[in-house]
């Protein structure tokens, strides 16, 4: 059966060996296997260039993984229609539900906990799409159809649910799965990697919303998930959620050790923390090693930062690849948090998931909290705000401070569109006003989750009384207010393409607001909507407007 190419790219020499070169029932097929060690290069990217290599004869290409076992023999390909793309597992929508077709057994790596996935079918089924673990094409039909090749944006994930989409979307081909006896050695995992290619498939098809194996594929996907929730999913909500604290230090000797024992005496255990130093020169980094030592390396990691300050050092973090989590929690070197904080927000967050594209919603969670003096003696409350926490308000202020605040993932990979050179004010304000921007959801809980001690070395401290208003009202006469706007104005420009219509209108006007004459400017400043929290803060927003201090 030369006239079958198996390709398998691969990473692990072992399988291949045990699943291909000495199986049996592959012996007959032209074997292609790609070591993709060397540059781990998207698989997407290797078989279009497989396809495009000439040949004498047209042949069918049978790509699958490395962790791919065929138990039974190949022969009945031949009589397959070369005008059809098929593949061993694939899913479609019968009575408003995913149905998945291709029985065939599941395992770990080494073969353990084997289970049985899949309708039985006994001759070739149509389906919506195929699952990645195996996709099998005739060279006639890609010669036919040059449009037709996998998406290379798509790395490692849901690049054959995406051919099968475009095969029957754009070329009116039938996708199907065909019958054949295999073993795949992974049960499947949802990772940030496969949120970023949903989020790409979301824009490439807007209209659409077909079934995949482990969720809806589309921009209508989330519609689709209210309806019905897949089982890998529920599976991984129910699971304890992992959360990165992203910890910032410098010279914090003083109060880092009570910092990090609430970190201790979080009742939500599933988390890693990350920490970047900028450049302690007191027993900052002692500290650190101490807890390191402590708790072990695969409980925290210590970084050196930037050097560049705050802002520059959490969001270094934020830009960090291989830091990798379901949830982000921004962490001062001087604070005590409660208890609960973490479980509380990462609770109320994860309530918002209805299925995978549900994930791909910013979210932000921001709260009240306590201040505390320098002896962890109460001092009192930060403000309570009660207007709702969106763009419109993020613009000009910001409530929550970065101690407090959570996001998941989705709003982590809307961060890293603005380049971590793009200078803004502070890192917790520029996340309020990304994901508010971006048809993300913030919000603001009236409970205090964390201690904010209050000393002289503060990077921002507590703003309460009439002292902290008429300071800070001072600053924006002085055009404070108006330079850090046109930082974020700047900074906002890398978002342009995922700014919600709401959030572009809001924008417009609001740069009117900085253009136009006095009486103009009011009018704008009306028109856009944006507002402070509480009747003094937005009486002073209008008076800047007014003087052009905006």
């Amino acid at each position: 059966m030369q006239d079958i190419n198996l390709v398998v790219v691969y990473l692990n020499d072992d399988m291949v060996r045990r699943f291909f070169r000495t199986n049996p029932n592959v012996q007959d097929c032209r074997l292609v296997a790609v070591d993709n060690r060397p540059t781990n290069r998207g698989l997407p990217e290797i078989y279009n260039e497989i396809i495009a290599q000439p040949r004498e004869e047209d042949c069918w290409f049978f790509f699958v993984h490395e962790d791919f076992q065929i138990t039974s023999p190949l022969a009945d390909i031949r009589r397959l229609n070369p005008q059809c793309v098929y593949g061993t597992f694939g899913v479609k929508i019968e009575n408003g539900i995913p149905i998945g077709y291709g029985r065939h057994t599941c395992s770990n790596k080494d073969g353990s906990a084997p289970m049985e996935v899949g309708l039985p079918i006994q001759e070739p089924t149509e389906v919506d799409t195929l699952d990645c673990q195996s996709i099998l094409v005739h060279s006639s039909l890609l010669n036919a159809h040059p449009g037709l090749r996998f998406d290379e944006n798509l790395s490692f994930d849901l690049y054959t649910e995406d051919f099968c989409i475009s095969a029957r979307i754009n070329f009116g081909l039938r996708v199907c799965v065909f019958p054949l006896k295999v073993q795949h050695h992974s049960f499947g995992k949802i990772t940030e990697r496969y949120y970023i290619g949903l989020e790409h498939l979301a824009r490439k098809y807007p209209d659409v919303a077909v079934a995949g194996s482990c969720s809806f594929i589309g921009g209508r996907a989330v519609e689709a998930e209210k309806q019905f929730s897949y089982e890998i999913v529920a599976d991984q909500a129910r699971s304890a959620p992992h959360i990165a604290i992203l910890l910032c230090t410098c010279n914090g000797e003083e109060y880092l050790e009570a910092q990090l024992d609430s970190i201790a005496r979080q009742t939500a255990a599933n988390w890693q923390l990350w920490v970047s130093d900028d450049g302690s020169r007191d027993g900052t980094l002692a500290i650190l090693a101490q807890y390191q030592k402590a708790w072990g390396d695969d409980k925290m990691v210590v970084l050196r930062g930037p050097g560049r300050g705050p802002a520059t050092n959490f969001l270094s973090l934020v830009h960090n690849r291989n830091i990798s989590a379901d949830y982000f929690a921004y962490c001062d070197q001087d604070d005590i948090w409660h208890p609960e904080k973490l479980e509380r927000a990462t609770r109320l967050l994860q309530a918002q998931i209805s299925g995978p594209n549900s994930r791909l919603r910013p979210l932000l969670y921001g709260s009240r909290t306590c201040y505390v003096d320098r002896h962890d003696q109460e001092i009192g409350l930060s403000p309570l705000f009660r207007r709702e926490p969106v763009f419109a308000n993020a613009l000009v202020q910001n409530i929550a401070g970065g101690n407090t605040m959570v996001f998941n993932s989705a709003a982590r990979r809307l961060l890293w569109k603005c380049p971590p050179q793009q200078p803004v004010v502070m890192h917790d304000w520029w996340t309020y006003i990304s994901v508010s921007a971006c048809g993300g959801r913030v919000f603001y809980d009236t409970w205090p989750s964390v201690r904010y001690r209050q000393h002289d070395h503060n990077q921002i401290g507590h703003n309460t009384g009439l002292r902290a208003k008429i300071s800070r009202l001072r600053m924006a006469m002085k055009g404070r207010l108006r330079e850090w706007n046109t930082l974020h104005l700047a900074a906002l420009s890398h978002l342009e393409p995922c700014l919600s219509k709401d959030s572009r209108h809001r924008l417009k006007q609001f740069e009117g607001v900085r253009q136009k004459g006095p009486l103009r400017r009011i009018r704008a400043l009306r028109r856009s909507g944006v507002f402070r929290q509480g009747l003094p803060g937005h009486l002073a927003l209008y008076l800047l407007a007014l003087l052009g201090r905006l």
